[in-house]
């Protein structure tokens, strides 16, 4: 299939395999062809096997090749393939790049929100001890807005929406409520624990993950 070269469908490896960006078409040729890329990236060659009722098996890999751009641009072409076509040529559009000399995994604090709070406190009331699903729960200010309270980790928590509701914009302790542990802000993670669901079959081998969205 042709596809846009400002697609945003490339995933980044690092020296060591591990998912650590996501690149568009355009900027993963740009590395491919070492402009003020030292050394250049690499390319995976990823082939799949057809099964008897012609559909091919992205579940197993037949084989996986780290390819320079001058053996990837002769590369052939499969149905499952992106390619790219210009006057003279067609070749395939990478969809899985390796940086060789990158070697470290970066981290990142997850953004605070609503879902980074729920799953931060595991989707348990913070007052009551008790699971409760994202229909019947919201985020509490321990400390209300209304008396200097602020969108802080240290602040926020996951609450039933019965308990908010009688809590209102009191004291937690004016109310008989008390907080089963101290919010904190959560640890740095690594980049790899952003790329959860493939964009392209051929991801699937570095995230662990059989669907493609």
């Amino acid at each position: 299939m042709n596809i846009n070269l400002n697609t945003p469908i490339v995933l980044q490896l690092n020296a060591n395999w591990q998912p650590v960006a996501q690149k568009t078409i355009k900027d993963a040729i740009i590395a491919m062809t070492s402009q003020g890329h030292t050394p250049p990236a690499l390319a995976l060659d990823i082939s799949y096997s057809m099964g008897e009722d012609g559909e091919y098996d992205f579940s197993q890999p037949e084989y996986i090749n780290a390819v320079g751009w001058d053996d990837w641009a002769n590369l052939d072409i499969e149905p499952y393939h992106m390619v790219i076509r210009s006057a003279n040529r067609s070749f395939r559009a990478p969809t899985v790049l390796i940086a060789p000399a990158f070697h470290k995994m970066p981290t990142r604090q997850p953004k605070l929100t609503k879902q980074s709070i729920y799953e931060r406190d595991g989707g348990i009331c913070q007052y009551t001890g008790k699971k409760i699903p994202k229909n019947l729960g919201n985020i509490d200010h321990f400390i209300a807005r209304s008396t200097g309270g602020k969108n802080t980790w240290e602040n926020l928590v996951w609450c039933d929406s019965s308990v908010n509701s009688k809590k209102g914009n009191r004291k937690a302790e004016d109310v008989g409520l008390k907080l089963i542990r101290k919010p904190m802000a959560p640890s740095a993670r690594p980049v790899s624990d952003n790329y959860k669901v493939a964009r392209h079959p051929t991801w699937i081998p570095f995230i662990g993950k059989t669907k493609v969205g």
